[in-house]
């Protein structure tokens, strides 16, 4: 299996070819995601992993649109990134994004692909308890009512997306 792991930073995955913008121990290609298009030819992996990373970039549609073109018709990209009423949303002055729910579904309608996977995380929070997540995360209705009302309330950590062609 060809795996990718993009904007990785220090977190090298073992089994995947490690990208980030800067060369630290590990990063197997060196490469900014802002340009276009990306190193690898059409239909080359069979995963792609961006974590905490989609909010940090210029166009996440033209980043889903090139991430698209290089992943297999059988294969998905997993986008985890922070939710927008969660703390580290804002901590962080290098985010130039910020998503829901809600923004996942719109993403994978603007890039033609299908959001097959949509999960918000409560991490290692004391709201962290499965009855309570599994509730918020039953379908996109509660999903949506969450994200618009409740998530000021009961604060998230982040969204994660699974997309495919």
């Amino acid at each position: 299996m060809n795996k990718l792991n993009i904007g990785c930073g220090k977190d090298i995955k073992e089994d995947y070819i490690n990208l980030d913008i800067e060369n630290y121990k590990g990063v197997n290609v060196v490469w900014n995601l802002n340009k276009f298009p990306y190193p690898f030819d059409d239909d080359y992996f069979d995963e792609i992993l961006g974590e905490q990373v989609l909010e940090h970039l210029d166009d996440p549609i033209k980043v889903m649109i090139e991430l698209k073109r290089i992943i297999k018709d059988t294969g998905m990209i997993i986008i985890r990134v922070p939710h927008h009423a969660g703390g580290n949303a804002y901590a962080d002055v290098t985010h130039k994004q910020f998503f829901n729910s809600r923004a996942f579904n719109n993403l994978a309608e603007k890039t033609n692909t299908i959001l097959s996977y949509c999960r918000i995380g409560f991490g290692n929070s004391y709201w962290d308890f499965p009855i309570i997540s599994a509730i918020i995360n039953l379908h996109s209705g509660t999903r949506k009512l969450f994200d618009y009302y409740l998530c000021y309330l009961i604060r998230p950590i982040e969204v994660e997306g699974v997309f495919i062609k």
